[in-house]
């Protein structure tokens, strides 16, 4: 695509003609304005009623300031219009924009004496070298890197 095509789109998206006029005025597709606009982050999501698509950046920050609402994954995504599915390629780094690491609730352990106590379910307290063993010759198999 030549600099005159993209200068004509972007002129004709500052007038307010849509894509598939752009593209019959230009003897062009709807897909090539699309592309252009894309390039120059002028792109619209038909779906969503015409909006300008949002940098990851953009999407990232709103959603940390969802979280920060106290909104669960459900209503980010329903607000946000996506699926939950979606959601989840940004919610992490979202969370840790929202909830930097030394203000998170760290979850406290437990330490006390009771903690260490034998159970009446037969459970090993946690660290005793019986679990402990059992846990690393369930992992001997891959030791070397391989599988056995």
């Amino acid at each position: 695509m030549t600099c005159d095509f993209e200068k004509k789109i972007l002129e004709m998206h500052n007038a307010g003609k849509t894509n598939p006029e752009m593209a019959r005025s230009l003897g062009s597709n709807v897909e090539k304005v699309r592309a252009v606009l894309k390039k120059n982050g002028l792109a619209r999501h038909p779906a969503k009623g015409g909006q300008r698509e949002m940098s990851r950046m953009e999407r990232v920050g709103k959603i940390a300031s969802l979280l920060r609402k106290g909104l669960n994954k459900e209503e980010i995504a329903e607000s946000m219009r996506l699926s939950t599915s979606s959601l989840g390629n940004w919610i992490s780094e979202a969370r840790a924009i929202a909830f930097p690491k030394g203000q998170r609730d760290e979850v406290e352990v437990p330490t006390s004496r009771l903690h260490h106590l034998p159970r009446k379910d037969g459970a090993l307290i946690p660290g005793h070298p019986i679990a402990v063993d059992a846990m690393w010759r369930g992992l001997e198999r891959w030791r070397d890197g391989a599988q056995a």
